[in-house]
């Protein structure tokens, strides 16, 4: 088991690496992204319906961070025109058993966002060739 979650570490440090990400709305710049908290409800078109990943968007301290279903993770961005660079994302490294397959797939979506564009109720993280990756809806922390 422990050995795993040391794993699930490393692999979620590699993604989360050096990724820089645009957002993709024309109305929207990066330098127009808003502190927000998110809850997945799509991964790839499918629609999640158990316990699911959380992304929160702190504006003013220019971090990501959230919960993949049993770990927590966290990383900074820096951001230029409408370019957003990611840092080397930190993650905790405990094994859920039956939360490992969202979140593995969260994470590695996540590795692979090029674009991100917020609504008033929904967040959307594509990929290069814009397809929709993950969408996120709005919610209110308690």
């Amino acid at each position: 088991m422990k050995k795993s979650g040391i794993l699930l570490f490393i692999f979620c440090s590699c993604i989360l690496s050096c990724k820089t990400t645009d957002v993709e709305n024309t109305n929207q710049s990066s330098d127009e992204l808003y502190t927000a908290n998110y809850e997945v409800i799509s991964m790839k078109g499918k629609e999640l319906d158990k316990k699911k990943p959380t992304i929160y968007i702190n504006a003013d301290e220019n971090a990501v961070s959230g919960n993949a279903t049993c770990n927590d993770y966290r990383f900074e961005f820096k951001m230029n025109d409408k370019q957003v660079q990611m840092n080397r994302g930190i993650s905790t490294k405990m094994y859920c058993e039956d939360e490992m397959e969202i979140e593995r797939s969260f994470m590695g979506l996540m590795g692979n966002v090029s674009f991100i564009s917020q609504s008033d109720e929904f967040l959307y993280l594509k990929d290069a060739d814009n397809k929709l990756l993950i969408k996120a809806k709005k919610y209110k922390r308690s």
